[in-house]
C-alpha cells in the first residue's frame, strides 16, 4: 500500500490589534484537487496541539480537506512554546474581543495574496 504525503505548513499570522502572533499549522495532501477549508479554533484556556487535536488535523486532510489550526494571541503561548503558558501576561489580559479580531486576521490572511492555499 502506497503512503499518502500530507504537507504541514507552520505560518506565523501577526495580530493587527496588539501585533502579537498567532501562531497557526495547515495540513493537506498536495494534488490539484480542490479542497474545503476547516479552521479550526480550540476552546478558551486551550491550544491548537493539545490532546487529539494533530490526530484530527491528520485524518480531516486525509479525507480531502485543507486543515488549519491556530493558537489565538492571548491563550499563554508562543510560537517557541507551542503547548507551554510562556506569556501569563497575554493570558491575563486575553477577553473575546482580542479573540474575534484574532479570528479577523486569520481570515483575512486566508484570502490574502500571502496564503499558501488560495
Amino acid at each position: 500500500m502506497q503512503s499518502i504525503k500530507m504537507i504541514q505548513e507552520n505560518i506565523i499570522i501577526t495580530s493587527t490589534v496588539h501585533n502579537k502572533p498567532i501562531s497557526a499549522d495547515l495540513r493537506y495532501i498536495p494534488n490539484k484537487d480542490k479542497k474545503p477549508l476547516i479552521l479550526f479554533v480550540h476552546g478558551f484556556k486551550g491550544f491548537k496541539d493539545w490532546g487529539v487535536f494533530n490526530l484530527m488535523a491528520d485524518e480531516f486532510a486525509k479525507n480531502g480537506f485543507i486543515f488549519m489550526k491556530i493558537n489565538l494571541s492571548h491563550n499563554g503561548t508562543t510560537p517557541d512554546q507551542l503547548i507551554d503558558f510562556a506569556d501569563l501576561e497575554a493570558f491575563g489580559n486575553n477577553n473575546f474581543t482580542i479573540e474575534l479580531a484574532d479570528l479577523k486576521d486569520t481570515i483575512d490572511y486566508l484570502f490574502s495574496s500571502s496564503s499558501l492555499i488560495f
